[in-house]
């Protein structure tokens, strides 16, 4: 395992997660402030997207974002670079494009969840409260920097920044060892080849894979939100 396939693993992840989270920002803040709306202030998702540019504007969608922006650079890089690194642990003569067995796509995704929530809490944990700021009376964070440094202050880095770590670490392990080898399994379908991923293979099946994923862990995800916007 050489540094420079290291460090393309980690470049790669980090830009792809960068992209990700400038599209994904407002369908992502709607997703948790429907998850933490107790007092049922929306009746649908569509209900709570007019609510946010009625009363924030466009800019409200992207309320919180810069924590997941910088974030996910790390968070993907753990991602790509662990599921790279266990992958090439467990088949050292797999070739760039081969499809590998099945339950080691389980257990190399498995070790990329678990190894890329030692920077993914903390960017949940800030940009969960973020989100959810301005549906309080009075707003508490200026920014993404502003909450960051309260939460530590206040509420400490464990009880705090790394509030609903164990929470975490059960939606991420079971999540990215199902991507992992869904993508797999999709992508050479439709590539038509285990030997050869092609783009539309790989566009189709991380799609498909993302779909399983998330319809599998949605759940967690919302225990999972509920805990990281409540003050300790």
């Amino acid at each position: 395992m050489g540094f420079a396939t290291v460090f393309r693993d980690l470049g790669c992840g980090g830009s792809a997660g960068a992209i990700g989270v400038l599209v994904g920002q407002p369908l992502d803040l709607v997703k948790v402030r429907m998850q933490t709306d107790t007092k049922a202030r929306y009746r649908n998702a569509i209900d709570c997207a007019k609510s946010i540019v009625a009363k924030e504007g466009a800019k409200g969608f992207f309320r919180g974002f810069e924590a997941p922006l910088f974030g996910q650079f790390a968070v993907n890089s753990f991602v790509f670079a662990g599921e790279s690194f266990a992958m090439r642990n467990l088949e050292p003569n797999l070739k760039h494009g081969q499809a590998p067995q099945f339950h080691n796509s389980i257990l190399a995704g498995s070790f990329a969840g678990c190894v890329q929530c030692i920077p993914l809490v903390p960017v949940e944990v800030i940009k969960c409260k973020m989100q959810v700021d301005m549906m309080l009376k009075r707003p508490r964070y200026r920014s993404s920097y502003h909450c960051a440094i309260k939460v530590l202050r206040y509420e400490g880095l464990f009880n705090g920044l790394y509030r609903g770590s164990a929470i975490t670490l059960l939606r991420e392990i079971p999540a990215f060892g199902l991507y992992f080898t869904s993508y797999d399994y999709f992508s050479a379908l439709f590539s038509g080849s285990k030997e050869k991923k092609t783009e539309m293979g790989t566009l189709v099946g991380g799609g498909i894979a993302g779909t399983i994923s998330w319809a599998t862990i949605y759940p967690i995800d919302v225990v999972k939100s509920n805990i990281q916007v409540e003050a300790s």
